[in-house]
């Protein structure tokens, strides 16, 4: 009997749009923290300009470091990637990673832990820079 007076205040559909919305609007907020390669690469070609076969080999040295540091942390988190990547060999497979650059990654990996993401990012800024 006292709900009913109360409904009759504030409206249950206005409660139920206010809801539902918060909601929406903190999912797209999320859904926007996430860092897409794409943005990153979208800004190479203007970094890195030229049609030569050496800034093509750059730039797409560049792309495949990002999209490694991508799946580097997305292996983490997502059991979907950890299913398509059960290993670092696995990455080898894919092309993302050479078999040099897993040994470094190890290596690394074993004096600093938890840092295999961020070695490919270094990677980037070397080449950037070189």
């Amino acid at each position: 009997m006292m709900f009913d007076q109360y409904t009759k205040m504030i409206p249950l559909t206005f409660l139920l749009g206010f809801y539902v919305s918060n909601v929406v609007i903190r999912w797209w907020r999320q859904f926007e923290c996430i860092p897409w390669p794409e943005d990153i690469l979208s800004l190479l070609c203007t970094l890195i300009p030229g049609k030569d076969i050496k800034s093509q080999q750059r730039r797409h040295t560049i792309a495949r470091y990002v999209n490694l540091v991508a799946a580097l942390v997305y292996r983490e988190i997502s059991s979907t990637i950890r299913r398509r990547f059960p290993s670092m060999s696995h990455l080898v497979q894919s092309g993302l990673l050479t078999d040099t650059e897993l040994q470094l990654i190890n290596e690394t990996s074993k004096e600093i832990k938890n840092i295999r993401w961020m070695i490919p990012l270094h990677w980037v800024q070397q080449n950037c820079h070189g």
